[in-house]
């Protein structure tokens, strides 16, 4: 995550640099909260250890030697600043104590939850998912037996959500697994470290729309005319199957394989030190910013944007 240190900047967990619209009158619980979810973050001390780094960092002599304050007015509004970012995290300390901690027992179970057919899918936090074609809609969990019941399954139209409980700080001593039997699939979100698995073909007559944000991982194989893929964060996309047009947008250092995945047009967008690898039979745009690289097979003709060190390149 990138920071900046100038007397513009905001705190990591402030609500102007995240686009909380929450009720702020809840306190910082309330906050902290949503930010965590936001990250797919389900440790709280994690949460509290970040905000902590962001802290330290600000404290230290690392806006003095790098970015000097060029008189005692400005030496004087960056101690502001840094009073403030102490103090939201002195209030954040009795609020985390508070929070509900469930810490996993070592027993590990299985439980079978009923849900509707849904078409989106979307998972936060840490838990590896496996997905199945099948003709009936099921969700088998396998956890410790004291943090499966901290695990929610929301219903919200064609979406199924998995997520830990909101406002629950989680500690698992061994993996939670999560396996679903769905017939169709038309997108799927994963947030935070956990892990999508996707076996089986899944063929979909609309577009299908792939997110991955955090260090996760997710690998499929699809069908469709039009397939969007979104890559944030240090996680890894493997994608395969065949579609008529592919748009593959990437921000940090994670990677994307469509090598395997038959597109006619791509366009690609490459923001970091993310790599990129596809097929495109007819046309490709290609536009990097930093030091990230395109992949591509195929004769496609090629449109070119680039700047920084990143490159796009023919592999047979």
């Amino acid at each position: 995550m990138a920071v900046f240190h100038n007397k513009r900047s905001v705190p990591l967990c402030s609500a102007q640099s995240t686009g909380y619209t929450g009720n702020r009158n809840r306190g910082s619980i309330s906050f902290l909260s949503w930010w965590c979810k936001d990250k797919g973050i389900s440790d709280f001390g994690f949460c509290f250890r970040q905000i902590s780094r962001k802290i330290a960092m600000d404290f230290g002599l690392r806006n003095s030697l790098y970015f000097p304050p060029q008189n005692r007015t400005q030496i004087d509004l960056n101690m502001k600043t840094q009073l403030k970012y102490l103090l939201s995290l002195m209030l954040f300390v009795p609020f985390l104590a508070a929070c509900d901690g469930v810490s996993g027992s070592g027993n590990v179970t299985k439980e079978t939850r009923e849900v509707r057919p849904f078409r989106q899918l979307e998972v936060s936090g840490s838990m590896d998912v496996y997905v199945t074609q099948g003709g009936s809609t099921t969700v088998t969990l396998e956890g410790e037996d004291n943090i499966l019941p901290m695990i929610e399954l929301v219903e919200d139209g064609d979406k199924l959500e998995i997520r830990y409980r909101r406002n629950t700080n989680i500690r698992t001593h061994r993996d939670v697994k999560v396996f679903i039997s769905a017939q169709v699939l038309e997108g799927v979100e994963l947030s935070g470290s956990g892990n999508v698995e996707l076996t089986g073909i899944y063929n979909s007559p609309a577009p299908v729309h792939i997110g991955l944000s955090g260090s996760g991982d997710l690998k499929g194989v699809f069908n469709a005319p039009e397939i969007s893929i979104d890559l944030a964060g240090s996680g890894n996309i493997e994608l395969k199957g065949e579609t008529r047009d592919v748009d593959i947008s990437l921000a940090g250092s994670g990677n994307c394989d469509a090598s395997a995945l038959l597109a006619e047009t791509a366009e690609v967008n490459i923001a970091g030190s993310g790599n990129v690898e596809l097929h495109a039979s007819r046309a490709l745009k290609a536009n990097t910013i930093g030091s990230g690289d395109i992949y591509y097979k195929g004769e496609p003709s090629l449109t070119v944007s680039k700047i920084g060190s990143g490159s796009v390149k023919k592999r047979d």
